[in-house]
């Protein structure tokens, strides 16, 4: 269990199981460009799992010793944080930094009615996060980006053409999951976007149906390549002067929790609005104790 400074007896009993994070979030972050952003979010992310009230001391040493990272980064972070309004809200007086909650949307349901509502991916601590630090946040949030990736096509794959036809009858996306476009999706290398997949198929977390290689071109000229080249979905490459083509990997979650986890999440939800209000008194209790710890 990691260390944060003051209190860890108190912040172990009051560690969040349980995270709702819009993919909008993430996807708005990923790229190489913005790694300040994403390893922002991630900092998000862990402040919200080590405390329920959200709350941390914005140290380098503490986030050093909490989320596993060298010093320069815990300092880099401190100082980020800090100055991020949209993620983190920072109380000078007493150096602590308040982790924000996600912005939702306002969308409007069957009935034209308003809504609060995202789609999110749902991280259950214990089992997501056997071990807690910042690179283990970053790997998992990554592999959440491409699972959703999978789950999504899995989905309109899988839905019928019509009530009458048979059920062995499906309709089938056009566009496939290159490696160019997982790569992409999760804002890395194609090479580290392999090696993330054969992780998650080691752990039989994806399965991956590889297709073989077919033979499009016995005889290779340069009116034949052209033709090719016009039938679409075909990219051929060329082994001992012949064409070859390779339809694009398929893919699917083996773990069915890992499906469910991605939900459409109804903020202003009259359940949810009811638990928010019964939790108040415990987040005002949280509040207090960090405030007596802090001070």
């Amino acid at each position: 269990m990691p260390y944060i400074g003051v209190g860890i007896a108190f912040f172990i009993s009051c560690m969040a199981t349980k995270l709702n994070i819009p993919i909008s979030e993430l996807s708005t972050r990923k790229d190489k460009d913005q790694k300040s952003d994403w390893e922002l979010l991630c900092f998000n992310v862990g402040v919200k799992i080590l405390s329920g009230a959200g709350k941390f001391r914005a140290t380098a040493q503490d986030i050093q010793k909490a989320f596993h990272c060298n010093y320069y980064k815990a300092k880099r972070l401190a100082e980020d944080a800090k100055s991020n309004k949209k993620l983190f809200r920072y109380d000078e007086k007493r150096n602590v930094l308040t982790a924000k909650r996600f912005e939702h949307r306002t969308e409007c349901n069957r009935r034209n009615e308003e809504i609060e509502a995202t789609y999110c991916v749902k991280i259950k601590v214990k089992r997501d996060l056997p071990v807690f630090s910042l690179q283990a946040i970053s790997d998992l949030l990554r592999q959440r980006l491409m699972q959703n990736a999978f789950n999504a096509t899995y989905r309109t794959n899988k839905f019928p053409l019509r009530a009458s036809v048979e059920k062995d009858s499906y309709c089938s996306r056009k566009t496939e999951l290159t490696l160019n476009k997982l790569a992409n999706i999760v804002g890395r290398s194609r090479r580290q976007t392999i090696r993330m997949m054969k992780r998650m198929e080691n752990d039989n977390v994806i399965k991956v149906e590889r297709h073989p290689m077919k033979l499009v071109l016995a005889c290779v000229n340069d009116e034949t390549v052209k033709e090719i080249k016009r039938v679409k979905h075909i990219r051929p490459f060329f082994i001992n002067g012949m064409g070859y083509s390779r339809s694009a990997n398929v893919y699917f979650l083996n773990d069915a929790e890992i499906e469910q986890s991605f939900c459409h999440i109804i903020y202003s939800h009259t359940k949810r609005v009811k638990s928010k209000q019964s939790s108040s008194k415990e987040q005002g209790f949280y509040d207090r104790e960090i405030n007596q710890m802090f001070n």
